[in-house]
């Protein structure tokens, strides 16, 4: 499923509930970074992210986004996978 239409149909869902949220796509080298000054300087209360499951050596070398936001935000973090 293109990643827009998912956006879409989560966007659809998330406006039926009444839930206050703010959805955004940012191209970055530093995705954690990005991620992390976001969530601070607009005071969110949670941050959602998508885990894409790259594990094992690969995840060691590279570093993983949700596992460094996970560490590092100051508010509770809800990975999907």
């Amino acid at each position: 499923m293109p990643t827009l239409r998912l956006l879409a149909d989560v966007e659809k869902e998330l406006k039926e509930t009444k839930i206050k949220y703010e959805m955004r796509s940012e191209r970055s080298d530093d995705p954690p970074s990005v991620i992390l000054s976001i969530a601070k300087e607009a005071g969110f209360d949670c941050i959602a992210l998508g885990s894409r499951g790259v594990g094992g050596a690969k995840a060691w070398l590279l570093g993983s986004v949700s596992s460094k936001v996970v560490s590092e935000a100051t508010c509770p973090v809800i990975v999907t996978k």
